[in-house]
């Protein structure tokens, strides 16, 4: 560049001015997790925070930006995320993205990464998942109970003793359900096995105050729903009998008014 000044004497200037260019957007591989660790979304799920996460590989560099948007149906959210230095990333997805009806859905998912020279980077999947929010009820789910004692009857040696109160879970359940035995004020606890089966011990005068055990099983089913199952027993004691005196006789009668007789006729002597 040449300038002068206003006597006409002219200098030249020379300098250079430097720049780099990059058109090349960022690598990104997108890998998803599973929705839920791929359990089916009960209704516990869907009134807590559910998290989408995933991996986009070890391509990304200090100054890249992420965003994630989660798309169903029309409802779509653009969700600022956190990435780690293995690529990591998760996000929590909004209460209003999956349809709490039952069945099956899925979320298209997009990862844009723009990096410190404004290049983006676009990657789509998508990840499914299932929705079971009917949880057991007595038409799928059922408690029986075993007889207590040997016939199911209290005696008063048994009333002594310490009983077995025990019965079966069957349909709809699993194993460590939870169930509660109660009778009068007093309460066990107790979990069914594989073949739904469980049993508690209650002291036999427990028993034979009560009259009746109620039992109520929180089964669960496949997705995690609970609810809980009941039933009831009465059970009756036999009550302590009391020895009645024996008639007397015709003949004890005859002898026992001839000897009244007797005596009174020796008095009216």
């Amino acid at each position: 560049m040449v300038v002068s000044d206003n006597a006409g004497n002219t200098a030249t200037i020379n300098n250079s001015l430097s720049y780099n260019v990059d058109t090349h957007a960022p690598t990104v591989n997108l890998t998803l997790d599973e929705l839920n660790d791929g359990d089916t979304l009960n209704a516990d799920d869907l009134t807590s925070d559910i998290t989408l996460g995933g991996n986009l590989g070890d391509a990304l560099t200090d100054g890249d930006t992420v965003t994630v948007t989660v798309t169903v149906g029309d409802t779509t959210h653009t969700l600022p995320v956190n990435v780690d230095s293995e690529g990591n990333f998760s996000v929590t997805l909004p209460d209003d993205l999956i349809d709490s009806t039952d069945g099956s859905g899925s979320i298209d998912v997009t990862v844009s990464v723009t990096d410190s020279a404004g290049n983006v980077a676009t990657i789509t999947d998508t990840v499914d998942y299932t929705v079971d929010t009917s949880g057991p009820t007595s038409s799928t789910s059922s408690v029986t109970l075993n007889p207590i004692g040997t016939d199911g009857v209290i005696n008063a040696n048994e009333s002594t003793q310490n009983l077995t109160v025990s019965g079966t879970v069957s349909g709809e359940f699993n194993a460590n359900d939870a169930v509660t035995v109660s009778v009068g004020d007093n309460t066990y606890s107790a979990n069914v096995d594989d073949n739904g089966n469980f049993s508690v011990t209650v002291p036999g005068s427990v028993l034979a105050d009560n009259h009746q055990v109620n039992v109520t099983a929180t089964v669960s089913d496949d997705a995690g729903n609970t609810a809980p199952i009941s039933v009831s027993q009465a059970i009756p004691s036999i009550p302590q009998v009391q020895r009645a005196t024996p008639p007397v006789s015709p003949l004890t009668l005859l002898v026992l008014t001839a000897s009244l007789m007797r005596t009174k006729r020796r008095k009216t002597r």
